[in-house]
């Protein structure tokens, strides 16, 4: 169990969390805005050396990765990881990861 935050920080957390991904939903949301955000984070991220992938999907199908240099083999499997998390409880993990610090260890 991770002890960096208090349990009044994480459910700080968790209520923010929760009204992020309330709001935080395209409108509409296809390949070209995939590609638009895609290039985007993967330009950002050459310009600052930044040795990351970039995988963006919806949950049936791939619509966007790059790899950067400097990224590795493990990379790939912390996306999928994380992927498979929000597939499965349809959360982010940060949220999880706060959600099982409870002391009842519940996701609600």
């Amino acid at each position: 169990m991770w002890h960096w935050t208090s349990r009044r920080a994480a459910a700080d957390d968790i209520e923010t969390i929760k009204r992020q991904e309330a709001t935080l939903v395209f409108s509409e949301f296809d390949e070209a805005i995939a590609f638009e955000i895609g290039t985007a984070i993967r330009d950002r991220a050459l310009a600052g050396n930044l040795p990351i992938i970039v995988d963006i999907r919806t949950f049936d199908r791939p619509l966007f990765y790059a790899a950067l240099p400097g990224s590795n083999a493990s990379n790939p499997d912390w996306a999928r990881r994380k992927i498979n998390v929000v597939k499965r409880f349809l959360r982010s993990t940060y949220r999880m990861v706060l959600e099982q610090q409870r002391p009842d260890r519940s996701f609600k």
